[in-house]
């Protein structure tokens, strides 16, 4: 992780430095070993779990009086230094060789998990540059003179602007729960530098500028389905290797799906020489089986662990953990299970987890998109191999929501806030639409992933993972969401994802002979276990958070909210029942959430 500060000149620094360890403060963590650099304008800290091998890398160059930082990983550094007939040079002294020769081009070429500053310090002119999807975060804000960065937003802004109200807009968008507002910060004086983008900072002017742009990449047509699953294939295992080092102790996330799998298995061909390879999955193994579930999601799991040679390791949770998970405001899209997994990586002595979170966006691309683009090219084939796939009445649906009224489509993407939610908001805030160029996401396949690329989603959850992991002693590897696999699957056609017996035709075909058939024809269900087991936690820590609500009214940072009405409407639905549904449940969690934010982020001042 990441903090500096640069000035115009190298008397302002001396002159921060108390302020400078104040912010750094609200930045460290438990067991957390800093290294402090100071060159001139510029001072900066890389902060690292003791856990963790050395990531982060920097380099002054004293000749042109420029330093560079890298934070995260550039996995083809092997290649690029090859490439430019370099040997044995770290991460930052390659950008530093590189940005002298070609500037910023170079960005082009970097693939990996990564933020990266560069201070032209001969020029004044400073750059903070992060990767394509987003999975290592940088952050920036000015203070009078000074101009701050961080990999840690949350802790930035705390330290910077902590006695200052919180941004009321943010506030909203943590009652929103939809990355759609991932700009948002706690003061609006802090930015987010946003994926595939990098900010130039000189004087007084800072911009903000796109370096990869998807949209200009075009639908070749004349791949067909075999050598789109081939090159897939072998980018996967690409992928893989090139995220697989032998200085991390590795495990794997594994769910029982598709993606998970194989990349599980992957993985662990990888890691030979490691005695043991853990897969850490979010089902339970304290939960008895009740016999209203359709099916045991774990006997599944126990199956591919041993095929592929995995150690499994289930997370039991409790309300202890859910209030943890709805505590850490650092990671507002951290899992329930998330925590409970990262203790039993340290236990185990685990620090870096490989993760098959991306195949549902490109690789295996679900039916999203799929029917609108082929009923509105008219290609009436693969329209009705769709079609032939469900359902009557998920058949109608499937046409009118995403082929005849696209605008009609689940809420997940219609609404800023879920209607239940958006009824205890005393004046609404703004439009609980999202914006109408949101809707042209199905209007292709291409469009629609490209649409999941600027929602933010990914750049959310892998932001905020980062944070935890770093604060936890842990890493986290997305092999699927590899800018390669990104870009062909982008020039890919519609057709090569339509099949009219099953579902992800191209992913499953690159999992033959790497995965069991069993797992491979696998329709893939939400675990009804892990599901069943959240549902009765979040009922005890529901009825806890419901006699919170003299708290909750206290908070003037909840004053947008209806909490008479949420409450009497809680208390009714409690007698009746004796449970909280889930339509009032997320209008609970979502107070519960933005209290305590609040409450974490003023240090346990009153909000008042």
């Amino acid at each position: 992780m990441l903090f500096g500060v640069f000035a115009n000149n190298s008397a302002l620094i001396d002159q921060q430095a108390d302020n400078y360890r104040k912010i750094l403060d609200q930045i460290s963590f438990q067991r957390c070993s800093e290294v402090d650099v100071r060159h001139k304008n510029l001072q900066f800290t890389l902060l690292r779990h003791e856990s963790l091998p050395e990531q982060d890398s920097y380099f002054i160059d004293l000749e042109r009086d420029v330093v560079v930082v890298v934070s995260g990983n550039i996995f083809n550094l092997p290649f690029l230094l090859k490439e430019e007939n370099l040997e044995n040079l770290s991460p930052a002294e390659f950008i530093n060789h590189v940005y002298h020769k070609n500037q910023l081009d170079f960005l082009s070429k970097l693939i990996g998990g990564y933020s990266i500053l560069i201070a032209d310090i001969g020029r004044a002119q400073v750059y903070a540059i992060k990767d394509v999807i987003g999975t290592v975060p940088i952050s920036y804000g000015q203070r009078g003179e000074y101009l701050y960065f961080c990999s840690d937003t949350h802790g930035l802004s705390k330290g910077l602007f902590g006695n200052e109200d919180i941004n009321e807009e943010f506030i909203h968008s943590r009652f929103y729960d939809y990355e759609n507002n991932y700009v948002q910060t706690p003061n609006s004086h802090i930015k987010k530098v946003s994926p595939a983008h990098y900010v130039k900072v000189q004087n007084d002017s800072i911009e903000l500028i796109r370096y990869w742009d998807p949209t200009t990449i075009d639908i070749d047509n004349s791949i067909e389905f075999n050598e789109a699953v081939n090159q897939l294939r072998e980018l996967v295992l690409s992928s893989v290797k090139m995220m697989s080092q032998e200085d991390y102790t590795a495990g794997t996330h594994i769910s029982g799906g598709l993606d998970s799998t194989l990349i599980a298995t992957l993985a662990k061909s990888n890691y030979p020489k490691q005695a043991e390879f853990h897969a850490f999955t979010w089902s339970p193994s304290n939960f008895q089986m009740n016999d209203d579930l359709p099916f045991d999601e774990r006997e599944n799991l126990k199956e591919q662990c041993r095929i592929a040679g995995l150690v499994p390791v289930f997370t039991n949770i409790d309300v202890n953990d859910y209030h943890n998970f709805v505590a850490n405001w650092r990671a507002p899209s951290e899992a329930i299970f998330e925590g409970p997994v990262l203790k039993n990586a340290n236990e185990i002595g685990v620090n870096l987890l490989f993760s098959g979170w991306g195949g549902d966006e490109f690789i295996g691309l679900r039916d999203e998109a799929l029917l609108y683009e082929s009923f509105r090219s008219m290609h009436m084939s693969n329209f009705f191999k769709l079609f032939r796939r469900k359902g009557m009445k998920a058949k109608i649906m499937h046409v009118v929501n995403n082929a005849l009224l696209p605008s009609r489509r689940r809420e997940y993407f219609k609404y800023k806030i879920r209607p239940s939610v958006y009824q205890y908001l005393k004046n609404g805030i703004k439009s609980n639409e999202l914006d109408t160029d949101k809707f042209a996401w199905y209007r292709s396949k291409k469009d629609y992933q490209i649409g999941l690329i600027n929602y933010n989603h990914i750049a959310q959850r892998c932001e905020d993972w980062y944070i935890n992991g770093q604060r936890n002693g842990v890493v986290y590897r997305y092999p699927l969401l590899d800018k390669r696999i990104i870009e062909y699957t982008l020039k890919l056609d519609v057709g090569l994802f339509v099949d009219e017996k099953i579902d992800r035709p191209i992913m499953r075909a690159i999992c033959k002979d790497l995965i069991t058939e069993k797992i491979r024809a696998l329709q893939k269900q939400n675990d009804p276990v892990t599901m069943r087991n959240a549902m009765e936690v979040q009922q005890q820590a529901f009825k806890v958070y419901l006699e919170q609500f003299p708290e909750f009214k206290a908070n003037s940072y909840l004053s947008f909210v209806n909490l008479d009405r949420l409450e009497k409407d809680l208390r009714a639905e409690i007698k009746a029942d004796g449970q909280i549904s889930k339509k009032l449940g997320f209008a609970l969690y979502y107070v519960k959430v933005v209290h305590e934010y609040v409450r974490n982020y003023h240090e346990g001042m009153t909000a008042n």
